[in-house]
């Protein structure tokens, strides 16, 4: 069973004159050293915690920067909610939207069924990222997953529901948009039509391989045995290679 919920996560609080290109990285691997530099030029951008290493590998000065954020409001708290992520972009002269859902994602073994990986991973990036999950003790990227889908009614509930709190233009002249949403009941009506269904894992495998071995660490802990994940329905327009 694919257990998929909404959570009470934190988001960027953004200051006057921030923008949301301040807070935000594309994936740690693909992140060349100027540019690392460039994004940490931003006091609160996400790799001042994911790629900030102390010595040892260990992340203690993150952690004390992610508290630190929160504590002076540069992030805020939201309540229980799935987030709805939308990618613009055009696809050889098609404009196309990817739309994901944002949630947290029960870790199991991949001997179950559920959850179906397809790359190989390889154990020194993972250890680095246990080092990492272990200081911070929260998720700061996601995983990619595709699914099946939901019904068309829950789809336009979605749509009619969601908040818009953030919007962005990369550099690829890509239109991000993310939206929030908080309804209880619509919220539990993706739970459940997602819990009789496959995910594949599109990207992520180390983050996610991850996230199992520190809920395996952890056992007993149901809060540690989640990881961040967007999911894309396979029959989603923008899902597109």
């Amino acid at each position: 069973m694919v257990t998929f919920l909404p959570f009470a996560g934190y988001r960027p609080n953004l200051s006057k004159g921030e923008k949301e290109a301040d807070r935000i990285s594309p994936p740690y691997d693909v992140i060349s050293d100027d540019y690392l530099k460039e994004l940490q030029s931003h006091p609160h951008n996400v790799t001042n915690l994911t790629l900030k290493q102390d010595a040892d590998k260990r992340y203690h000065s993150a952690r004390k920067e992610l508290d630190s954020w929160i504590e002076n409001g540069e992030l805020k708290h939201d309540e229980d909610s799935f987030y709805i992520y939308e990618q613009t972009f055009d696809d050889n002269g098609t404009t196309r939207i990817r739309t994901g859902i944002v949630g947290i994602l029960k870790t199991e073994r991949y001997e179950e069924g559920n959850i179906i990986p397809h790359e190989e991973t390889f154990s020194k990036v993972k250890a680095d990222r246990l080092n990492l999950l272990r200081d911070m003790e929260a998720h700061l990227e996601s995983i990619f997953g595709i699914y099946e889908g939901l019904t068309p009614e829950l789809n336009k509930k979605i749509n009619d529901n969601a908040r818009l709190i953030y919007m962005h233009n990369d550099d690829s002249d890509v239109e991000h948009k993310y939206y929030k949403l908080s309804d209880p009941k619509i919220c539990k009506e993706i739970t459940e039509q997602l819990k009789d269904q496959k995910m594949l894992i599109a990207d992520g495998h180390h983050r996610y391989e991850t996230a199992l071995n520190y809920s395996l660490e952890n056992a007993g802990n149901e809060k540690k045995s989640f990881v961040l994940a967007t999911l894309v329905s396979s029959d989603n327009e923008g899902l597109v290679i």
